[in-house]
């Protein structure tokens, strides 16, 4: 279900919400590093690079 695809009214303005979303996974135990905070972000923009309104995952050995 696409909840946000529907403008809304702010006062007289018609606005509208979209969302590229990057989600990177280490494993159980892993610690938030540098290296695990890119690859989300690179995941990010491979969502934005394809038109956005959507969501990666990706393992960080991928980008190792």
């Amino acid at each position: 279900e696409r909840a946000f695809d529907a403008p809304f009214a702010i006062g007289d303005t018609l606005m509208s919400v979209a969302a590229s979303v990057g989600i990177a996974y280490a494993g159980p135990g892993a610690e938030i590093s540098e290296e695990l905070v890119s690859a989300a972000d690179r995941a990010m923009y491979t969502v934005k690079d394809g038109g956005g309104r959507g969501g990666s995952t990706v393992g960080l050995s991928a980008y190792s």
